[in-house]
């Protein structure tokens, strides 16, 4: 069996990839395989602990509402219209499995899903989460995927969390059970578990610190700066969780670059718009808006290098390994919404007919890093940036 586990500012990775044989293609796996394909419904139950209220309040709602949310997700990248068969070596068309219906008892664990809060779930569970403290939640596919995948298991969150928490810890693990990877998507993120545990976040700037409110998007499976896919139009504001003189979506940190600024004010925010590929070039094109605060917004050209050899994200059955016997082209045509992938890139912002040396680091969302000549350093816009710290 494999566990994902959410601990305090650890996620515990599972156990080397395993290797099975489906129909005679060799398969190496890994958390960001699928739990459940086909057009069948995939049953589900919810329990809790002894004596715990939850499972006859809000629980129901709440695993309906965030099954909800990733299958609205996965429709709307067309991930629903991706064809796992080959990845077997079966010629059957086999889908992610969007359909769920709740049952009173999960009487066959190696084909329904268990919803767990605080509950032990069986032996095996009681023992797993023993390992782990302090723990906030953790997905466990029931025993040894059949045919390459898997097709049951339990889904455990703490009872003991506030609502908005428990609810992104849920997102998070039903994120693994649809096959999405770590760093896929903001839910996705492997500081999930500090997102939840922190009561507040600071910017740490110069030896500055601010304040900062719980990041809002907690409990959603995109964030403005972490969405699934950059499609042309999306726009990416690395700021949305953060105020200047009361005007929210404004920063003063890091400063503003000459080269970059139209106005007086320290206050600014910036969006980043992704505009499309470049037919001639291995090139992204963005345009980024910067305003600050009352001053009118400029726009300026950014483009960033494309990654040679992109890295895969979920779901796929492919994961970060690769099926013997598929070939490429196959493999990066199972998101049918081509999305771009770019890697950590390095490319240009042109202000004022010069060009800014940039790179767009995609490691934990998307953050903006740009070269201030004038002070001869790099200047860090968006999520890594910001650091997750204790009182």
């Amino acid at each position: 069996m494999r566990t994902i586990c959410l601990a305090l500012a650890l996620l515990v990775a599972p156990a080397a990839a395993a290797r099975t044989t489906a129909h005679g293609t060799e398969v190496e796996l890994d958390q960001s395989n699928p739990w459940f394909l086909g057009d069948e419904p995939v049953e589900y139950c919810i329990e809790a602990a002894p004596g715990d209220p939850l499972v006859d309040t809000r629980a129901h709602d709440l695993v309906r509402d965030a099954l909800a949310e990733w299958t609205a997700l996965i429709a709307r990248y067309g991930l629903d219209q991706v064809d796992f068969g080959g990845a077997f070596g079966g010629a059957k068309a086999l889908r992610l499995a969007t359909g769920f219906r709740e049952v009173r008892f999960c009487t066959a664990p190696d084909r329904q899903l268990t919803v767990s809060f605080g509950a032990a779930a069986g032996d095996w569970l009681r023992r797993k989460v023993l390992d782990f403290a302090p723990y906030y939640g953790l997905s466990q596919p029931f025993d040894e995927p059949r045919d390459g995948w898997w097709r049951g298991g339990v889904v455990w969150v703490r009872d003991d969390l506030p609502a908005l928490d428990q609810q992104h810890i849920l997102l998070h693990e039903l994120g693994h059970v649809f096959g999405f990877a770590h760093g896929s998507v903001y839910a996705m993120s492997e500081e999930a578990a500090a997102m939840v545990a922190v009561p507040v976040r600071y910017v740490l700037d110069r030896g500055h610190r601010v304040v900062l409110a719980r990041d809002p998007a907690l409990g959603r499976i995109e964030a403005p700066d972490w969405p699934f896919r950059l499609r042309p139009g999306t726009t990416i504001d690395p700021f949305y969780d953060r105020a200047c003189a009361g005007r929210a979506g404004y920063t003063a940190l890091p400063a503003l670059p000459a080269e970059l600024a139209g106005g007086t004010s320290e206050c600014y925010r910036m969006a980043l718009r992704y505009a499309g590929g470049d037919a001639l070039a291995p090139v992204e094109r963005f345009t980024l808006e910067v305003q600050q605060l009352g001053a009118d917004p400029r726009t300026f050209d950014a483009a960033f290098e494309r990654c040679e050899d992109p890295p895969l994200t979920g779901p796929n059955a492919f994961s970060r390994s690769l099926v013997e016997g598929v070939s490429r082209a196959t493999r990066s045509g199972i998101d049918a919404s081509e999305p771009l992938r770019l890697c950590s890139a390095s490319g240009t912002i042109t202000a004022r007919g010069v060009k800014l040396p940039a790179l767009l680091d995609t490691s934990a969302g998307y953050g903006l890093r740009v070269f201030a000549p004038g002070a001869g350093e790099w200047r860090d816009f968006g999520r890594p940036f910001v650091h997750f710290v204790k009182d």
